[in-house]
């Protein structure tokens, strides 16, 4: 990185306090613990900390500069104290992060491709990397680094020589995928699928695809939105948006497949269809359901220009992103373990996943609460127990705030109670599964982030 204070000055609006601008930073820090020299500390607010208990430590870490949020009240302290220095007001931190991420940004020529959506962000990402990386110099957002915090941090990792980078966005209150288009200025910009998420801040689907779709509104014409042609969401985004359109979906779009088999017992295959080209996909995705992860990384490669071909190459090398429909073989059980997060239409398409599942002496799903779905969380619950019965499970655990919910959907769509635990306490959950367990089963575990079902997994594996 190389930016000078009077840069960083000039697109905060910021007030210089010390020292002067004719230094120049090298890297940015918002963790007081990875300070180096030529950094530029911003102290960031959250619920339980204020980075700006942190500056001292920064300063005498060796950072060059820091920035101060107006209305701190310790101002003249870092004034007196590091007068060599340089100390920067402003208005909001999280504010002049951003601002100085998209100041880096436009530094950098690099195509950046922006990925938001109810579900398949993670998935999509990985995919979509792994089919560009082979061709082209490719950054990606790492982890979950979504939000206003992790997209800044995510550009920064920019040094002009990247041809494309692959930034998540995530979104759980409206504007947020606004001031990440803001930020990060996709030239290529995706919405895998809209669908109830985060509802504790929406008062509807509908409001959350107007947040959505913020990302396609500032797009310019010699931008590409691309459009899932499954999901009548998305597609009627479509003429919101002044960018090139490029669509793809199971049967239809520029970008769409042919001929599916997905009862092999090592995954699925298809014919992707770019345009005018064919070629013959072996994927290890295990279901239709989720193979749309597929094409929606194929038609972000086509954007940027990749072959058909070395799409297949990067298709069928991907692997199952960890804790999303990651098969885990261990004692003769096999684990589909989606413990990463869950909302109603995630858990859907992992349920009909399952029941689509042959050569399984048993099928079994531990169930954990959906949370941040706000008013509707027992209508939602309840949906998804319906959904369970339809799978035609051998036994059903449930675990969590809203487990009654979902067993009082399943026993209405006649599954049998008898085939039904609810649990309260995970130590008693896993030993109960244990019990039900033997060679040749196999169990989908999934719920949200928040009941932490990993330790199911593990407690699995460990027997």
């Amino acid at each position: 990185m190389d930016l000078k204070i009077s840069e960083i000055l000039e697109t905060t609006k910021g007030l210089l306090l010390t020292a002067d601008c004719r230094k120049t930073i090298e890297k940015i820090s918002t963790d007081s613990r990875k300070i180096s020299g030529s950094c530029l500390f911003i102290p960031l607010k959250g619920e339980n900390h204020d980075g700006h208990n942190y500056i001292q430590s920064a300063l005498e870490s060796g950072a060059t500069a820091a920035l101060v949020e107006k209305g701190a009240g310790i101002q003249n302290i870092f004034k007196k104290k590091y007068p060599d220095k340089t100390i920067l007001e402003v208005d909001c931190t999280l504010k002049a992060l951003g601002d100085i991420a998209n100041l880096w940004r436009r530094k950098a020529k690099t195509t950046i491709i922006a990925i938001t959506g109810s579900n398949g962000k993670t998935t999509t990402k990985e995919i979509a990397y792994n089919i560009l990386n082979r061709k082209l110099k490719t950054i990606k957002s790492p982890g979950n680094w979504n939000n206003l915090i992790g997209v800044p941090l995510s550009l920064f990792q920019l040094d002009g020589k990247q041809d494309a980078a692959i930034i998540e966005m995530g979104m759980s209150e409206k504007g947020e995928i606004k001031r990440l288009a803001e930020i990060a200025e996709p030239q290529i910009a995706l919405i895998t699928n809209i669908g109830p998420s985060h509802l504790e801040n929406f008062s509807s689907v509908d409001e959350i695809k107007t947040a959505k779709g913020e990302l396609f509104i500032n797009l310019g014409p010699e931008h590409t939105a691309i459009i899932n042609n499954d999901d009548q969401r998305v597609l009627s985004l479509a003429d919101m948006t002044k960018a090139k359109t490029l669509f793809f979906g199971q049967n239809s779009g520029n970008i769409h497949s042919e001929n599916i088999n997905d009862n092999k017992a090592k995954g699925m295959e298809y014919d992707l269809i770019i345009e005018n080209k064919k070629t013959h996909i072996e994927s290890t995705h295990q279901s239709r359901y989720f193979f749309s992860n597929d094409l929606a990384a194929a038609a972000i490669a086509h954007a940027a220009g990749i072959d058909i071909e070395d799409i297949k190459k990067g298709l069928e090398s991907s692997t199952t992103v960890q804790g999303r429909m990651e098969k885990i073989e261990t004692g003769g059980i096999t684990i589909i373990n989606d413990t990463y997060n869950a909302n109603p239409v995630s858990m859907d398409a992992a349920l009909k996943a399952l029941s689509k599942m042959t050569g399984y002496i048993h099928k079994l799903a531990i169930l954990g609460d959906m949370l941040e779905l706000g008013t509707g969380s027992d209508r939602f619950h309840t949906a998804v127990g319906k959904q369970a019965a339809e799978s035609k499970l051998d036994y059903l655990f449930l675990f969590g705030s809203f487990a009654l919910d979902i067993k009082k959907g399943a026993v209405s769509a006649g599954m049998a109670e008898n085939k039904i635990s609810v649990f309260e306490d995970i130590s008693e959950l896993n030993q109960n599964v244990k019990n039900h367990l033997s060679k040749g089963d196999v169990i989908l575990i999934k719920g949200s982030r928040g009941m932490q079902l990993e330790r199911v997994v593990n407690s699995i594996k460990d027997n």
